[in-house]
């Protein structure tokens, strides 16, 4: 009786224990989204971050809190396949289909798991692209649209990215470049 008494109080206090925690976490949580932390300029400590370049500002106001070499242009790896993704999405029947290609699959990576003569809805691609970082998937959809480098560049010229340049859909080239 007592070895099962000890084995309830033992349950007890980790449910209760991890009940708290949650609670003070919950709470911590609550407090924070209903009075955010105070981000003025003239008070902005950088963060401790191993990038080098960043940019912070206020969304609403346009306001730049802080930065760290933000005019630096450097690689921006499969921070392409943001872009990718928005101008795949925009610019083909996303409810056409195509079948994957040895092409396609002969990227670096094998990220997605792509294989030759998989058919896929052209939506189904975004998955592989954003998820997984599929290079793959960005070269599939290249061959699906072949002016989506084209359609890029427009893309973030219209949007005034002076800095930003793509060379691939996928990041692999260290000529897809931009700064913060």
């Amino acid at each position: 009786m007592s070895k099962s008494f000890g084995r309830i109080t033992i349950f007890f206090i980790l449910v209760s224990t991890l009940g708290l925690g949650l609670f003070l976490i919950a709470a911590w949580s609550v407090k924070d989204a209903v009075r955010p932390p105070s981000l003025h300029a003239e008070n902005f400590v950088a963060p401790e971050v191993s990038a080098h370049s960043f940019i912070i500002f206020d969304e609403a106001t346009g306001v730049q809190i802080g930065s760290k070499e933000p005019t630096v242009v450097l690689p921006i790896a499969s921070l392409t396949k943001l872009v990718t993704a928005t101008v795949f999405y925009n610019a083909v029947d996303l409810n056409a289909t195509t079948s994957i290609t040895w092409g396609d699959v002969n990227t670096e990576g094998d990220a997605g798991k792509l294989h030759p003569h998989e058919v896929y809805v052209h939506r189904e691609l975004l998955f592989p692209l954003l998820l997984e970082s599929s290079n793959d998937a960005a070269a599939s959809m290249l061959r699906i649209s072949p002016e989506l480098l084209l359609k890029m560049r427009a893309f973030v010229s219209n949007l005034g990215l002076t800095q930003t340049k793509f060379e691939d859909t996928s990041g692999l080239s260290a000529q897809n470049v931009s700064s913060a």
